[in-house]
């Protein structure tokens, strides 16, 4: 109903488990990676847990849909089922016809069928919702099932999804067998703050939201706070929140509007929130044993304590999965920077803080250690980010800009607009002291500080030119409200006065990587627009490499002016660096290659595979087949190094192929 009002083209908070709607927010991202890891490797049996409302059946959906080919799937909806009953379901799910009725001739045309499968080189994976709501019975079916197997793997994998009940259930003694079985055990959580935050946003953004978010950074605040980050209970609110604000005909939802739906969904009941009873262990049995104990020895005293006292807690669940140990960070002797959109941080980071690492996976303690080899360099001979500038004796007249079109045809490169009497800069990234020259260095991407060095202020025309071409390098990325006036303003700027690129990016979920020394044939490899300089521009004023053909490139000036170059004579006049801003889809580390491990390899791979470079079965290390396959890519999108190692801009050119009609490119044509 209130979809036109805010410019949407669907709703935007259905409860229906629309993979399109999933956030990939670094915990899903992980188990995602984990669950396909553990159903490539056949690891046989798996347990995800999450609470009521965390997105556990939009999780499976997604994870039906990231599947290879060579895996085929079942989906036992109805947890309520005997043994034999539960077999039969699989069998219609997959397909097969029914050889009687009784539960071993059942069993045997499953067998046979798996057996038929594997030698194909096929994988089975049957995954049972809501299983904390099965039977001991059929629970211990699902333990007979995963006995299937051969010599070398097992013949069906299976997925037990439930609340965290399931946990406890599983602790039974007869049920001991199972729990044991158990390979990788997944925990989905609430969201955070932050990732709430995210989440309203990226699912009207996919229902068609080309403008401002409607709601204030107060309202989400306000939504956190009730949902406890259960995305459910958000969906909930927001929905109720946006038919207020269509009511009462306002585009700008308030904490006011919130209260308001709050009030709505509860009904009129005060008290104790009845969306956000969150579960903790032995919850049921330890009420009974305290309301019992109070009443029969405390008396009524105890019993006003403990209903006084309780009150349900976040999702807790212990001794199950240790902690993944972090991943090592990146060396800063390497000249590549990239801030992922969801660990940056709109203030800018100190200059010694450390490099932030990659999340380990959540997979079994016996996955096999990635290894790497080592990475020879891809650019030798580096050139320096600006050529030495002299002082300036006196300052020169201001000289009256020449017109775009006249520069463009002198061949030679192009200043747009008025000068600005300051030296020229790079973009607001410079190596961190005691960082080695990209000359002496590998290019391989890591995390530097972004800060600059407190030696002098940009003027503020070039802080303007700056965000007015970020505002359109955002446009192309469908961040139509980036260049309003509040919106500019708010953006983080480093010690220097200049533009923080990488904070502004993070702000519309996306993330920015500094190349400070590359060249025009790797720009045209990835294949995304980027923010460059010209060495003799003014103030080192940045501009947008719009499009990249064979022979001329075009370069977008802050104001708007476009003009064209042929390659050979803006190939020496540029700095050699230059800002991409991507989408990070699948949420990889700055560096794959250098932050390599079981998670990493999954995802690269799985894409790999379904844009035809790779065949299964996936990899489980970083083996020949697996840089095969990279070099096969790196070969089809033309420009980068054919090595095999999945760096930054191997990384970036991959996001821009699976992106497709969604990303924008500056290769002519619109070629993917």
């Amino acid at each position: 109903m209130y979809e036109a009002f805010y410019s949407l083209e669907d709703p935007p908070f259905v409860l229906t488990p629309d993979p399109r709607f999933l956030l990939r927010s670094k915990g899903h991202h992980e188990i995602l990676a984990a669950l396909l890891y553990g159903i490539t490797s056949q690891k046989g049996l798996m347990a995800l847990v999450g609470d009521v409302g965390t997105g556990k059946t939009t999780l499976c959906r997604t994870l039906l849909r990231e599947l290879p080919d060579s895996v085929q799937s079942a989906l036992v909806l109805n947890p309520h089922l005997s043994d034999a009953e539960l077999i039969g379901t699989i069998l219609d799910d997959l397909g097969v016809e029914r050889r009687g009725t009784a539960k071993g001739e059942l069993l045997a045309t499953l067998s046979q069928y798996l057996l038929a499968a594997g030698s194909e080189g096929k994988t089975v994976l049957v995954i049972v919702d809501e299983a904390q709501q099965m039977s001991v019975e059929s629970l211990e079916q699902i333990r007979i099932l995963s006995n299937l197997e051969t010599a070398t793997r097992k013949l069906l994998q299976i997925l037990l999804v439930g609340q965290p009940e399931l946990e406890e259930k599983l602790k039974l003694n007869e049920l001991r067998q199972l729990d044991q079985r158990i390979g990788i055990r997944c925990y989905l959580k609430p969201l955070p703050r932050k990732e709430t935050y995210r989440y309203v946003e990226h699912r009207l953004r996919i229902a068609g939201l080309s403008g401002a978010l409607p709601f204030t950074r107060s309202a989400l605040g306000k939504i956190h706070q009730y949902s406890h980050g259960i995305p459910r209970v958000i969906n909930l609110v927001c929905d109720r929140a946006l038919m207020a604000g269509y009511s009462n005909r306002v585009r700008e939802i308030t904490p006011t509007l919130v209260t308001s739906a709050v009030r709505n969904l509860e009904g009129g009941r005060h008290g104790r929130n009845r969306y956000t009873r969150t579960w903790s262990p032995g919850r049921k049995l330890r009420r009974a044993a305290v309301v019992a104990g109070a009443l029969t020895v405390l008396g009524a005293g105890g019993a006003a304590a403990y209903w006084g006292g309780w009150h349900p807690g976040p999702l807790k669940l212990t001794g199950r999965l240790a902690k993944p140990a972090p991943a090592p960070a990146p060396a800063v002797s390497t000249p590549a920077a990239t801030v992922p959109a969801a660990s940056a941080s709109p203030a800018p980071p100190s200059p010694a803080a450390p490099a932030p690492a990659f999340p380990a996976p959540v997979s079994p303690p016996t996955a096999a250690p990635m290894m790497a080899p080592p990475r020879a360099p891809q650019n030798p001979v580096a050139r320096p980010l600006l050529p030495p500038t002299p002082e300036p004796t006196a300052t020169p007249a201001p000289m009256p800009a020449p017109s775009v079109a006249a520069l463009a045809s002198s061949g030679s490169p192009t200043v747009f607009g008025p000068a600005v009497p300051a030296p020229p800069r790079p973009l607001a990234a410079p190596v961190a002291p005691g960082v080695i020259p990209p000359a002496a260095s590998s290019l391989v991407a890591s995390t530097v500080p972004l800060s600059a060095p407190i030696d002098a202020k940009l003027s503020s025309p070039v802080l303007e030119a700056q965000r007015q071409l970020m505002a359109r390098l955002l446009a192309l990325w469908g961040v139509r409200d980036a260049s309003a006036d509040r919106a500019l303003a708010a953006w983080p700027t480093l010690p220097d006065g200049s533009l923080d690129i990488a904070g502004t990016a993070a702000r519309y979920q996306l993330a920015a990587t500094y190349l400070p020394s590359t060249s025009l044939a790797d720009l045209r490899a990835i294949g995304l627009p980027a923010l460059v300089e010209l060495a003799d521009a003014p103030a080192g004023r940045p501009y947008l490499l719009r499009s990249i053909g064979a022979e001329t490139a075009a370069l977008i000036s802050p104001s708007g002016e476009e003009a064209r170059f042929a390659l050979n004579s803006l190939d020496p006049a540029w700095t050699r660096s230059a800002w991409i801003v991507w989408r990070n889809v699948d949420q990889l580390p700055p560096d794959p290659w250098q932050a390599m491990n079981p998670t990493v390899l999954t995802t690269i791979a799985l894409r790999l595979q379904k844009l035809g470079y790779l065949t299964g079965p996936l990899p489980g290390t970083y083996d020949g087949r697996f840089q095969q396959a990279v070099r096969r890519f790196q070969k089809a999108v033309g420009g980068l190094q054919e090595d095999g190692m999945v760096g930054p801009r191997t990384t970036m050119a991959l996001s821009r192929v699976v992106g497709g009609r969604f990303s924008p490119t500056i290769l002519e044509g619109g070629a993917q």
